[in-house]
């Protein structure tokens, strides 16, 4: 049996090949590489063919179809080709190429978000061009690491991100609620959720609206009062009642908050993303 190389050169060249039973011609050629590939002996989708099986043939051409992505001067209608190729993979490490390209068109995102494999549905949803109708289809994935994906992409829309916030995971939520378009109303109504480090989320937000920090100055959890003590965007009538907290970090950090020290503290836990993942750890360690 031929190289995979060497089919795929001779394919390019114009030539129609029998390989494994497969009787193989490139319907579209550009540069000596072939873009559209048939198969005269089997239907697409026939896991019989070379094509349509993670075979070293396919492995081949997908590698050199992602190789086009990456040439700066590939015209775009070839990209288009290539995209749509590689979304029709039978591998689904090649289909995750376009899933997670922010280049990739729209309806072959779509296409992807209803991938079987759960990890190019993510791709998807992590895309920053991941079209808002998309979206709404990713927003209620049976896959709780695709819902996270999408509420963890800075460009996801403000009403998915809403409804991310109601979702059944916590780390999906709590994504969700340290999304910059979270929308305001919506940060108040988290303020009453179950899960207080969700409630920290939004306490530690530079954009929490004044009447989720004046709710949660009073919440039960110490570490949910701390964050809003230690939030620069605070006003002073809360700051001065949680000088009488009655845990001593929040009282500390109530009364000494504008000191250069507290504002050190701050800008490492403002610093990612509204109140980071790194920030949130080395709180949880701390945690009584």
């Amino acid at each position: 049996m031929r190289r995979s190389g060497t089919v795929l050169s001779l394919l390019g060249k114009g030539e129609t090949l029998t390989v494994a039973k497969c009787c193989l011609v490139a319907t579209t050629i550009y540069a000596t590489m072939p873009l559209r590939v048939l198969c005269a002996t089997h239907q697409a989708d026939d896991t019989r063919c070379l094509l349509w099986r993670r075979s070293r043939l396919r492995r081949a051409w997908d590698h050199q179809l992602d190789r086009l992505l990456q040439t700066s001067d590939t015209p775009a209608p070839v990209i288009e080709v290539v995209f749509e190729q590689l979304a029709t993979s039978p591998d689904p490490n090649s289909r995750l190429i376009p899933a997670r390209n922010p280049n990739g068109p729209s309806r072959v995102l779509a296409q992807l978000a209803n991938d079987w494999w759960w990890e190019v549905r993510a791709g998807v949803a992590a895309n920053p061009s991941c079209p808002p109708q998309v979206q709404q289809t990713l927003v209620i994935d049976h896959n709780p690491w695709v819902r996270r994906a999408l509420a963890e992409n800075p460009q996801a829309e403000p009403g998915c991100v809403a409804a991310l916030t109601t979702d059944v995971d916590f780390g999906v939520r709590d994504a969700a609620a340290e999304h910059p378009r979270c929308p305001a109303d919506v940060q108040i109504n988290l303020t009453t959720d179950d899960r207080w480090e969700i409630r920290r989320s939004i306490a530690k937000r530079q954009d929490a609206p004044l009447a989720a920090l004046s709710l949660l100055a009073h919440d039960p959890e110490s570490w949910v009062r701390f964050f809003v003590a230690a939030n620069p965007n605070s006003p002073v009538h809360l700051r001065t009642q949680l000088q009488n907290d009655t845990d001593a970090k929040v009282r500390s950090m109530a009364r000494h908050g504008g000191t250069a020290t507290a504002r050190i503290a701050n800008s490492l836990a403002f610093g990612l993303n509204q109140g980071g993942s790194v920030a949130k750890t080395a709180n949880d360690a701390h945690r009584p």
